[in-house]
């Protein structure tokens, strides 16, 4: 079996009442109209620390005053059980209340059970079958209401649930199929290559240097004598 809702993780979604006005979710210690609270660790009658939640229902500070909390709609199942521990407070020893559990069905509200509880060292413990409710789609309500003067009615729900055959429902994931590679990365070349150099001739071969004759050979005329004979008469 399975929890199928926990009224206590989801006691904020629930509309609060006393009867004669809302209550806010969660309510303040000491409010004489009536509060809620979850309790994380409560303190049962027997004085045993629980390690499950449980909620802290004060009805209204009155003659038989309430309080009620009515949860979002819920479709039942066959073979849907509400589980609780219902007692009161640790050390509320003038405590005197009346547990319900209800609900509300075409605007019509029905009672599926009731437990008195006084202070007396004890819990009662609750396993309801809900067959009977099987695919109706309701909403439940928790009520306590005062057995007379508002003393110290501090009433205790430690873990109302409601369980379900079978077994927990598992999140279906949608899977491609194993033997087919799915790429999960893309490869995106982060640079390109441009070249920042182009080859360009910096040089010109142009001829610096122009021969030219710095030196001109100027024939010069020689005077050469040639001895000349001259016959003597």
């Amino acid at each position: 079996m399975h929890v199928a809702y926990n009224f206590a993780d989801n006691y904020c979604k629930a509309d609060w009442s006393n009867g004669s006005s809302t209550l806010p979710c969660p309510g303040s210690d000491g409010d004489p109209s009536g509060y809620v609270i979850r309790l994380k660790a409560p303190k049962m009658e027997n004085g045993v620390k629980e390690d499950e939640p449980g909620l802290l229902t004060v009805p209204r500070d009155k003659q038989n005053g309430i309080i009620s909390g009515e949860f979002p709609a819920f479709t039942v199942q066959s073979g849907d059980r509400f589980r609780a521990l219902v007692n009161c407070q640790y050390e509320a020893v003038k405590c005197n209340v009346i547990f319900k559990l209800e609900y509300k069905n075409n605007a019509q509200i029905k009672t599926l059970a009731s437990w008195a509880e006084v202070y007396e060292g004890k819990y009662y413990p609750v396993d309801l079958d809900l067959s009977s409710l099987a695919g109706e789609t309701l909403k439940f309500i928790l009520t306590v209401s005062a057995n007379g003067g508002n003393k110290q009615d501090y009433a205790i729900w430690l873990n109302p649930h409601i369980v379900r055959q079978g077994n927990a429902p598992t999140a279906t994931a949608t899977k491609p199929p194993t033997n087919t590679f799915t790429p999960t990365m893309t490869f995106t070349p982060t640079r390109t290559f441009t070249p920042t150099i182009t080859l360009t001739p910096t040089f010109t071969l142009t001829p610096t240097a122009t021969l030219t004759p710095s030196e001109t050979a100027t024939p010069t005329a020689t005077s050469t004598e040639t001895p000349t004979s001259t016959p003597t008469p």
